[in-house]
């Protein structure tokens, strides 16, 4: 359901955030010599969640022409303040509305 799709795109886009901050880590504690290999494998982890995220935004727009626009908006919207309450959850903030 687009439904699904939707938390799935938001997962996927988290995770690539993830590999962006893994990177800058990295690049803090690897050892030089080594950073040329950790950035081959870092660079295809983060072309393959980007191809992830490509494909259920695809696969989201194609359930969206036959939606309503309104309810649509709606759908998205409440599961972006789904997953922020969960991330800010675990991180150990308090969510006040």
């Amino acid at each position: 359901s687009v439904d699904d799709y939707m938390q799935m795109n938001i997962a996927e886009i988290r995770t690539t955030i993830h590999h962006l901050m893994q990177r800058q880590a990295l690049a803090a504690h690897c050892p030089p010599e080594n950073m040329p290999r950790a950035t081959k494998v870092l660079d295809s982890l983060l072309r393959d969640e980007l191809s992830h995220v490509a494909y259920t935004a695809v696969l989201i727009e194609a359930k969206a022409e036959a939606a309503d626009p309104e309810k649509f908006q709606d759908l998205f919207r409440k599961r972006l303040r789904d997953f922020n309450n969960i991330t800010k959850e675990e991180l150990g903030e308090r969510v006040f509305d």
